[in-house]
């Protein structure tokens, strides 16, 4: 793996969506973010289709995935939504699927339902599951990554939820105890099918590690890359959401976790708002940066 330049990445308002351009290998990488939140805004899956976006895409990042803990207290990925995820009838009729297709074969409801048809629709485009977001507080992923053994068992579920398809798995976990308003995730209603090869990556935004995380946060990140690599040599897409100030980088060993990365987002959107007095460019709206 080779990370020859990081672009950005910018969140378009509205939409809950953020783009980011990077290069792998010898191909450039086109990636929005699709919030599963935004399904409650009218704005699904199917919209990347008829408005024309998804095909400039080649990689679509799904945000977000909670961290929650089992019932022996060992940390494990857990949805932060599984209604929005399997269980909403969006896109069960043909005027609000992908394709007007309704379901797919296997019945899978929800936006992962929706997202199976687009990636049918569109067999180039890879889609990558997030890890975190800017609302969960950083100690989660702190604890996540302090110890091997607490690193080896979350990467281990993640995999198995998200990459193998079990998503039954993310159901179930209280969730993390740092962030309040969220409640344990059942079983959305409709049997959830595994789905192997829905997913084709993941992506860690951890925002952001403290003093004493920096070794554990490219342990934690090399974990990941390991054990994607167990099931399947290069094939699965690893990245992390980099923040724009150094503030905020600074206890981050970038070359060491770049080395396991095939791609970074850079959130740009981060460069400008509010305090400044004029507006400036925040994402890049064409190929043409």
């Amino acid at each position: 793996m080779s990370l020859r330049h990081v672009l950005g990445s910018a969140a378009i308002a509205l939409l809950g969506v953020a783009a980011s351009f990077a290069q792998l290998s010898s191909e450039s990488i086109f990636n929005i973010y699709y919030a599963q939140w935004t399904v409650y805004n009218g704005f699904l899956v199917k919209t990347l289709d008829t408005s024309g976006t998804a095909q400039h895409l080649n990689v679509l990042t799904y945000a977000f995935v909670n961290i929650g803990t089992n019932a022996a207290g060992q940390y494990e990925c857990t949805s932060y939504d599984s209604w929005a995820d399997n269980g909403t009838g969006a896109g069960a009729t043909p005027n609000t699927s992908v394709g007007g297709k309704g379901l797919p074969a296997n019945g899978l409801t929800g936006n992962f339902g929706q997202l199976l048809l687009l990636k049918q629709r569109y067999p180039n485009l890879k889609i990558v599951i997030t890890i975190g977001g800017g609302s969960l507080p950083p100690q989660a992923f702190s604890a996540v990554a302090a110890t091997e053994a607490s690193r080896k068992h979350f990467v281990s579920s993640c995999i198995a939820d998200y990459i193998l398809g079990h998503f039954s798995g993310a159901f179930g976990q209280t969730p993390n105890q740092w962030e309040t308003g969220v409640s344990v995730q059942g079983p959305p209603g409709p049997p959830v099918p595994d789905t192997p090869g829905l997913f084709d990556g993941i992506e860690i935004d951890w925002e952001y590690p403290a003093q004493g995380d920096t070794a554990n946060f490219t342990a934690l990140m090399q974990a990941f890359r390991t054990q994607l690599d167990s099931i399947s040599n290069g094939r699965y897409l690893l990245s992390f959401d980099a923040p724009a100030g150094e503030w905020a980088f600074q206890y981050m060993n970038l070359p060491a976790v770049a080395q396991y990365c095939n791609y970074i987002d850079l959130m740009t959107y981060d460069y400008n708002g509010p305090w400044n007095n004029h507006r400036f460019r925040r994402a890049a709206l064409s190929n043409q940066v």
